[in-house]
This record gives C-alpha cells, sequence and structure tokens, in this order.
C-alpha cells in the first residue's frame, strides 16, 4: 500500500480527517488507483486513523512513503480551487484574459468556487514559486499559457516547485514527433515533450466526435496546466473537467434578478435582505448604458430553501423594479419563437417564419445567406433564421454578408463582431463596386442562391429594385427572400425586445437607423441598371 500512499501528496492542510467510501472513490479518480484497491485502501487509512489517535490527537493523519509524510485534508470541508494565468503578454495589456472567466464559470457550475486568480509574468523563479503556494492552498490548481515551443514558453519549468527535473515524456515524444515530424530532443517542437518527472497525461474526449483529445493535459499532484489559446484551453478543459473537478459534497444554487433601478435606490433593501438571511450572499453588480436592465442582483446559497426563500422575499421587495431578461436568448430558441408567436398581436409573424421555412425547404443553409449590416430589421430576420435552423437538431455555420459602407461608428463596428460571435456567422463585407458587390456571392462553392433581406413595408425603393432585378434572370440566379416585408419598426421593435435580443446601442442614443441600408439600395439599383444593359 506504500505505493498509493502518496496519492495523497497534494492534500497539505492539517484538518481532521473522516474515512468514507466516497472520498476513497473521489481520490482513486483524481489519482488513477485502480478500483480494486478501494476497500483495502480504505481499511488501511481507518487503521492507521484508530491507531494514530492519541499519538495525533485526532487532528492529523501521516501516510508515509520514501520517508515523506504528507497531512491530509478533510473531505468534508469545501474544495477549492486556484488560477494561475502565465504570460507576460496578459501584464502588458497586448492580450484579453478570457481563460480564467471560462475556467471560473465552469468549476463554479461544477460546485467549486475560486478563491484566487493570479495573473504572473513568464519568469521561472516567478511561476515555481507561485504554483508552490497555491498548491499548499487549493485543492486544485490551475495554470494557463506558457506550454508551447517558444523560449518564453516555461510553464513545465514549475517542476522546481516540487524539487523534480524536467525529463523527455515517451508519450509526448511520440506525439510531437509525429505533428512536427521531428526526432530531435534538442528541437523548439520538442519542448512541448519535457515535463516534470512526476507528471501525468490525462486525455478528454470530444463530445461532438467521440474521439480523444489529439493533446493531453499534463498535470503534477494537485496542479493542472492548460494552454493559453481560448479555443484550445476550452476544448482540452471541457472534455474532462465533468470527470476530474465534479463529484465533491458542495453544491450551489442560485437565482437572479433584473432590476431597472439605480443601486441607490435598492441598497436599503438589500440590506435587510442579507440582515435576515445571514446564510445567503446576495450581490449587486450594476450595468451601465444595458438596453434592458440596470442592475444584476443574484442570490446564492448552499441551501436551497434558504436561497429560494431570500429570493421570495427580495422579489416581493423590489417588485416595482423587476424586468424581465433572458441572457441566454440562443438556447431553445425555436421554442421561445413559438412562444411569441402565440403571445403576440402580429399577424405577419407566422407569415415570416413560413417564408424562411419555405427558403429552407427549397435551399440547403450552405446556399443561403442573410443580409446583416448591423441594423435592427436585419438583426431581427437573423435571429428568426437561426431559430429556424435550430430546429433541425445540428446548427450549420450561418453564411451572412454586408456590402460596406464608407465609415462605420465604432458601436456598430463592435455589436457586428460580438452578433458574429454569438451566432456563429460566417461573415463577408464586400467593398462597393457598381457591377459585382452581389455577383461575388454566385461564385462560390457552393454558390448563394437566396440573400435574405430584412427590408420591411416602408422601405419600398428595395421592394422594387428586387422585383426588377429578378426580372433579369440571365444576369443573376440569385433569389431574394424578404420576410418582414409587411412588417413596420413597431412589429420589429416588439419582437427584439420581447425575446430581449442584444441590439446596437446606437439606436438607444436616439439613432432611428443604422447599418449599411442605402449602400444596399444603391447595390440593388445599379445591378438592375446593369441587367437592362446586358438584355
Amino acid at each position: 500500500m506504500q505505493r498509493y500512499a502518496t496519492v495523497f501528496r497534494f492534500m497539505q492542510r492539517k484538518r481532521q480527517f473522516v474515512i468514507n467510501r466516497s472520498y476513497i472513490r473521489h481520490l482513486s479518480v483524481c489519482c488513477e488507483i485502480p478500483t480494486r484497491i478501494h476497500r483495502r485502501l480504505a481499511v488501511e487509512l481507518h487503521w492507521n486513523l484508530n491507531q494514530c489517535r492519541n499519538m495525533f490527537l485526532h487532528s492529523e493523519l501521516k501516510c508515509y512513503s520514501s520517508n515523506k509524510s504528507w497531512n491530509l485534508v478533510n473531505h468534508e470541508e469545501p474544495r477549492s480551487a486556484g488560477i494561475i494565468v502565465i504570460g507576460d503578454e496578459i501584464l502588458k495589456g497586448q492580450v484579453h484574459d478570457t481563460n480564467s472567466y471560462f475556467i471560473a464559470g465552469s468549476l463554479y457550475k461544477l460546485g467549486l468556487k475560486v478563491g484566487k486568480i493570479s495573473v504572473i509574468g513568464d519568469v521561472e523563479e516567478v511561476i515555481s514559486k507561485e504554483v508552490k503556494k497555491f498548491s499548499q492552498e487549493y485543492t486544485y490548481v490551475i495554470t494557463t499559457g506558457g506550454i508551447g515551443p517558444t523560449h518564453d514558453d516555461i510553464t513545465f519549468q514549475l517542476a522546481k516547485a516540487f524539487e523534480e527535473s524536467l525529463i523527455p515524456h515517451p508519450e509526448l515524444v511520440k506525439l510531437v514527433s509525429d505533428y512536427y515530424k521531428t526526432v530531435d530532443l534538442n528541437s523548439p517542437a520538442m519542448k512541448m515533450a519535457h515535463v516534470p518527472s512526476s507528471a501525468k497525461l490525462r486525455y478528454g474526449y470530444d463530445a461532438a466526435t467521440g474521439r480523444k483529445t489529439l493533446y493531453p493535459n499534463v498535470s503534477v499532484r494537485n496542479v493542472y496546466m492548460f494552454p493559453g489559446v481560448p479555443q484550445l484551453m476550452e476544448k482540452l478543459f471541457t472534455s474532462f473537467s465533468q470527470e476530474l473537478f465534479s463529484g465533491g459534497p458542495r453544491k450551489f444554487f442560485m437565482k437572479e434578478l433584473y432590476l431597472k433601478a439605480k443601486e441607490t435606490t435598492i441598497a436599503e433593501t438589500l440590506s435587510s435582505v442579507v440582515k435576515e438571511f445571514p446564510q445567503v450572499t446576495i450581490g449587486s453588480y450594476p450595468k451601465l448604458f444595458h438596453s434592458y436592465y440596470s442592475v444584476l442582483v443574484t442570490v446564492e446559497s448552499q441551501a436551497e430553501e434558504d436561497m429560494n426563500n431570500a429570493y421570495i422575499k427580495l422579489r416581493a421587495a423590489l417588485y416595482k423594479d423587476v424586468v424581465y431578461y433572458d441572457k441566454v436568448p440562443l438556447e431553445d430558441a425555436y421554442e421561445k419563437l413559438q412562444n411569441y408567436i402565440k403571445s403576440c398581436n402580429n399577424p405577419f409573424c407566422l407569415t415570416a417564419v413560413n417564408v424562411i421555412k419555405q427558403c429552407l425547404q427549397e435551399y440547403s443553409p450552405e446556399e443561403i445567406c442573410v443580409y446583416f449590416d448591423g441594423d435592427i430589421a436585419s438583426n431581427c430576420v437573423l435571429h428568426l433564421y437561426c431559430a429556424l435552423i435550430q430546429k433541425e437538431g445540428s446548427i450549420p455555420r450561418i453564411q451572412a454578408v454586408c456590402i460596406k459602407e464608407k465609415q462605420h461608428l465604432p458601436e456598430l463596428e463592435s455589436f457586428v463582431v460580438e452578433t458574429i460571435t454569438r451566432y456563429n456567422i460566417n461573415y463577408d463585407v464586400f467593398e462597393y463596386q457598381q457591377k459585382s458587390s452581389f455577383l461575388q456571392l454566385s461564385t462560390r462553392q457552393p454558390p448563394i442562391k437566396a440573400v435574405i433581406i430584412g427590408n420591411l413595408s416602408c422601405e419600398q425603393q428595395i421592394s422594387d429594385c428586387k422585383k426588377l432585378f429578378e426580372e433579369n434572370t440571365d444576369y443573376s440566379n440569385i433569389r431574394w427572400i424578404m420576410p418582414l416585408i409587411n412588417w413596420d419598426k413597431n412589429d420589429v421593435w416588439n419582437f427584439i425586445r420581447a425575446l430581449t435580443l442584444p441590439y446596437c446601442t446606437l439606436y438607444d442614443q436616439g439613432y432611428t437607423t443604422v447599418g449599411s441600408t442605402k449602400a444596399l439600395l444603391q447595390a440593388l439599383m445599379d445591378m438592375n441598371k446593369s441587367a437592362k444593359e446586358l438584355k
């Protein structure tokens, strides 16, 4: 059993220790102890605990291996996590850190609260010192960044924190050799194969493909090292975080209130509820210039009943300021759309849905393009289209296009970028050219055969141009779909606000229209002119 005693190295707080079967199972998952050892390990630990009860006054249990002793943490004590973000580029403000935000949120959902987030530079001594400190203070330590092939990627040097050396791991050597086509252990690529001597490799599984991840996570004791590139980090973390970090006794219950009020007007009410429910944590977070609410209030507790009671009390006290807000409008978007159709007073909403459905029956999503320029109507038609393709289960990447005007305001540019990410859009921006702006769509593979435009009943010029253009079929095979042709601006705003969809903040500043409607109109007029010339 001595060879398994070292699994407790990462538990280094002096607390009372209670042996139970679930704890042994939890250790086995974390430390890869074979299932057959469960009972033997539990029996030996229980025996040692009784033998040492008087000697250690039931405050500490030591497991010995190779003349080393390690303290065991009480399983009943809440697990904790610390995050270390490594990279000079973060400290210089050259790169925006999204990794700690993602990891902290993911761990919270698994019942783990992050105790501290530290951002440090690419300095070997600093990394070793911080890792050693975190390793002693937290159940799990997660690092991001610094594990690439360049000179400033030195995270694996944290081996010094545990008095270990770097060695070429055979499995990593093979991975690097296959990928980078080199067997030179001194090459930059092979730097990623040199890890602390006690390092463990852990592969995750991609839920989408069902395949093992290409590159494993490297861990040393209770320290788990992830890449700094957000896309790679998120994919690897998600692939096995449920298995590794879940399963503890702790769980958080939380509800949110969205308010149209100033913090100063609700402060007294919050204080009163906090005093009445001391076991509940209440947070208040102002949101400046948000389109739907001014303050977010969170009610959180480990006891669901306490949380619910405090939430009911708070909501009743602030009912005049409470507003509806859906922070994830794309989740179950089709079901939410159906509910809106049943409750709204717009008879043309169902008509618009049927127009897009008909388009999807005639063309594949790869052959359909949405004209999106940040305008409220194009935002509306984009969401309608997304909700309808979401119904099919697998959501293909949405094709979208825009004709660029000479000047775009920063707020509009920012909103367009956020929307591209939110809806997973393959976005093309065409410079305005008299004869070929939209003709570029027909040269794609596969070619775009239909463009969905969010023009309204008041924009008759676009409708007229569309009609003239479609009469010249020799000029283009693109079909123009206009599902909102019977809507007015009130209909669009009712739709947007009922589903709490994000929209460009310029509207809140008094703008009545944004986007490139004029450029679209001019492009269609020029294409009509060109079509007539061809005839």
